[in-house]
């Protein structure tokens, strides 16, 4: 059973603690009680708020390296493989952005400020001119993918495996994502199933996505993928799936580490790697974008 209901914490085998609605720790604990931190906002949206010297058993996030690893969304392999036919004759605008954070750590809006110089930029939500309502609903999506070429998958902060379903929703539709963020995207998604926008500036990536859009054999390369992989959406929940697995693996608490609040918070903040997109400069092996 999963409940929220505090009457049965002495008697609960687990707790999960959400990270950034902890205010006070339950003054008494089960000596065999599994207590898991659970937080899938990125470090720059991660309140400091951890008693040092408070402990839990398990961490539980999107970061690769989590006791409990829970993506915002995967792909994996499908069983047989997919016939799939993409239609392109109503792809007439280049570029769709869904965005209603308009100041961000990771200063995304800058980059696709310098963008939009280049290439058809159009921005659906709070900071653009455009609109779709309700905001990355199925109708949304379904027209997007039929209007325009692109979609730009850019996080809010520029964190190490930080990757929310902005990406995952691209791509369940019949659009190409371009990413932006802290991610080794190579290691999460099938090749050429997106364009990275962290190894182009945006001068770059304009000449490379109106490339793409021109040649309709290349853009359609984009897809293959989907022949032979599938994605999953909504994985947040799988955290209680995976922590009773291993309450029925009785075994296993021997071995459960304990991790100080003073220890998960350097691992988190420090280890998370975050990065701000400030600019471009030219070196002599050429343009890149600088991070810091």
């Amino acid at each position: 059973m999963v409940t929220s209901n505090r009457v049965y914490l002495p008697h609960a085998k687990a707790l999960v603690f959400h990270w950034r609605d902890i205010s006070t720790l339950p003054d008494y604990r089960l000596p065999d009680q599994l207590w898991t931190l659970y937080n899938m906002e990125a470090p720059t949206n991660t309140p400091q708020n951890l008693w040092p010297t408070s402990e839990f058993n398990l961490t539980a996030s999107y970061r690769m390296d989590s006791d409990i690893y829970v993506p915002y969304g995967l792909v994996d392999k499908r069983r047989e493989a997919f016939n799939l036919n993409i239609d392109v004759h109503n792809k007439s605008k280049m570029v769709a952005w869904f965005v209603s954070d308009c100041d961000t750590p990771g200063h995304r809006e800058w980059y696709v400020e310098e963008l939009a110089k280049y290439i058809q930029v159009n921005v659906y939500g709070k900071c653009g001119n455009y609109t779709c309502e309700p905001r990355r609903s199925p109708r949304c999506w379904e027209r997007v993918a039929k209007e325009y070429w692109f979609y730009l998958s850019f996080e809010n902060s520029v964190c190490r495996d930080y990757v929310t379903e902005k990406l995952f929703d691209a791509l369940t539709h019949n659009i190409v994502p371009v990413v932006f963020g802290g991610a080794r995207y190579d290691l999460i998604l099938p090749h050429m199933s997106y364009v990275d926008a962290n190894r182009l500036t945006p001068h770059q990536l304009a000449d490379r996505l109106a490339s793409i859009a021109r040649n309709r054999t290349e853009y359609l390369r984009y897809f293959r993928w989907k022949h032979h992989f599938r994605v999953h959406t909504s994985l947040e929940l799988q955290v209680f799936c995976q922590l009773c697995r291993r309450l029925n693996q009785r075994s296993d608490y021997g071995r459960l580490s304990q991790h100080t609040g003073a220890q998960v918070s350097k691992w988190w903040f420090t280890g998370g790697k975050c990065r701000q997109w400030v600019g471009v400069e030219e070196d002599e092996v050429g343009v890149k974008n600088v991070f810091y």
